[in-house]
């Protein structure tokens, strides 16, 4: 269930090593492929020992199955199918919504989930860090919170930032600038405990926005308290950032803009094009120019009147998962905004766009080349109507993993876009791995999915899949895609591991075999999974 720890050694130097070293082979990798003609590619059968990668570094095939579970958000490991579909899975709203609320004058117009959250082992505590808002929020404040089941939170009042005559707050971060959209983080392979949390943050000074950098041991005292900057120009929308240990870098998520649209966009009159950027660093300190990632297109809507608001991007596997929120625009009011003066919605002499936001999936293995997942499907939908959800929708940055549970954290609110509108914030939970399901295209019908040819050494293979009166059949076949005998659909043996997942076995003369015998039989080896009736199929592991 998780990634590879990586031994590090000095952080700096280990990391910027790490760096080098991806960049030379992606830029090798590239090399070579310009190089290799049609005709020169290796060959793909069950012998192959070498491993390809694309551009990007990225294996291809056979592909390195880690101890991870693997997903089919995209199609990078799936070879063929037929008659199969991919839906998108809702997480389920909890019945105590929303599980933080405005308690405090510092947060009295709406308590914010931009920050992070983690699952802390050793207070055994849920952790947040979020912006609280209230009628004087500029500059923007980051506060705490914390929980022992992740439902009913606490806010510890420290004396440590003062509030308008208040001595006690939970507020841990205040810099004379703010701590706009600020994204937290553990950083568990840091060496320097004076460093194990880390934040980025946009904020205000005399010469522009800028994105600064923190230091933390405990979350709650930081320094330096004003941050050293890093990245220039704004960034308003919540910042993921994270040290990947899969590849070996720190990498953040940040709004950018593309060109103003001149004259602006009928039918509305949009007038800027919000898009998402990504950056990296091998130290915390240095990061590269932000690229943009990932925008909208005309299936989303013409004229502007849908953009990527954010992306809340956390390593899951070996992917990279984005909870991508989108702004719809529904109208352009020329108006103040009515909460606050000087309001920073919008350029000064723009009016507000006024719409709702809801989120989408999307995944990546690199950081920089994105994809939709399924059909656009709506990952958490607004509230139905009146409910306190029912408008706004914006996911916190990260998410926490826990007993077999993903918690995801969201700012809900009853009133549109750019209306000063108070918030909450909301939980919903997801099955472990299970983003998409795998399931037949009818009832009726045999669905089938092959994977391309992998690699992989352990003695158990996991199957993450949902029967209800359906039926899961596993074939092994080589790396060319010819089965292996011993190892067809009819000998196939699910063996029920945890409530989440099965182990897979195949019947033998002498008992069963696992996917250690498979594996021995063939330098590499494919999986083909046949799925019959009301079956869905999320990810397969080995371990």
């Amino acid at each position: 269930m998780h990634s590879t720890i990586l031994p590090r050694a000095h952080p700096v130097a280990y990391r910027c090593a790490v760096f080098g070293t991806i960049v030379f082979l992606a830029t090798l990798a590239e090399q070579l492929l310009v190089a290799a003609s049609p005709g020169t590619a290796p060959p793909q059968d069950s012998r192959t020992a070498s491993v390809r990668v694309d551009i990007a570094g990225i294996p291809t095939e056979p592909y390195p199955l880690a101890r991870y579970p693997h997903m089919f958000l995209d199609d990078h490991l799936i070879a063929k199918t037929q008659k199969i579909r991919r839906r998108v899975q809702n997480p389920v709203r909890h019945p105590a919504n929303p599980v933080l609320t405005s308690a405090y004058p510092w947060e009295s117009l709406r308590v914010h989930p931009y920050g992070g959250v983690i699952y802390d082992e050793e207070k055994k505590r849920f952790r947040m860090w979020y912006m609280p808002y209230g009628p004087n929020w500029k500059p923007s404040r980051t506060a705490y919170a914390e929980s022992v089941d992740g439902v009913r939170w606490e806010k510890p009042l420290l004396n440590l930032h003062p509030f308008e005559g208040y001595d006690r707050t939970n507020i841990v971060l205040a810099p004379e600038g703010g701590t706009n959209c600020i994204g937290v983080f553990r950083d568990a392979g840091e060496r320097d405990p004076s460093r194990r949390f880390k934040a980025m943050f946009d904020t205000y000074t005399a010469s522009g926005r800028v994105q600064n950098v923190v230091y933390s041991a405990d979350g709650i005292h930081w320094n330096p308290a004003a941050g050293i900057q890093v990245l220039k120009g704004k960034k308003d929308s919540g910042i993921s950032v994270f040290w990947s240990e899969r590849l070996g870098k720190y990498m953040a998520f940040v709004r950018a803009y593309d060109p103003e649209p001149k004259p602006p966009l009928p039918p509305l009159g949009v007038f800027r094009l919000r898009t998402h950027a990504y950056t990296e660093s091998p130290d915390f300190l240095h990061w590269t120019e932000p690229v943009s990632i990932i925008r909208t297109d005309e299936m989303d809507g013409t004229g502007g009147m849908v953009q990527v608001y954010g992306m809340s991007v956390m390593p899951y596997g070996d992917v990279f998962v984005g909870l991508l929120c989108l702004l719809h625009i529904q109208e352009l009011v020329h108006e103040s905004h009515p909460s606050v003066r000087n309001w920073d919605g919008a350029p000064s002499g723009n009016p507000l766009e006024v719409g709702y936001l809801d989120v989408q999936l999307a995944v990546s293995r690199d950081g920089r080349n994105w994809s939709r997942v399924g059909n656009r499907e709506l990952f958490i939908p607004r509230g139905r109507p009146g409910e306190w959800d029912d408008e706004e929708i914006r996911p916190m940055q990260s998410w926490v993993l826990k007993d077999d549970k993903i918690h995801f954290y969201f700012l809900g609110s009853s009133n549109a876009h750019a209306t000063g509108s108070p918030g909450a914030v909301g939980l919903a939970t997801l099955d472990a791995d299970r983003f998409v399901a795998v399931e037949p295209l009818f009832s009726k019908d045999t669905g089938l999915l092959e994977t391309k040819a992998l690699t992989g050494e352990g003695r158990r293979l996991l199957v993450n899949a949902a029967m209800a009166g359906g039926k899961l059949q596993l074939e092994g076949l080589d790396g060319s895609g010819k089965p292996i005998a011993g190892f067809e659909a009819g000998n196939c043996l699910l063996v029920r591991h945890d409530d989440l997942r099965y182990e897979v076995r195949w019947r033998s003369p002498t008992g069963t075999v696992s996917v250690q015998e498979l594996a021995a039989r063939s330098t590499a080896f494919r999986l083909r999974f046949l799925l019959e009736g009301n079956v869905k199929l999320f990810a397969f592991q080995i371990e």
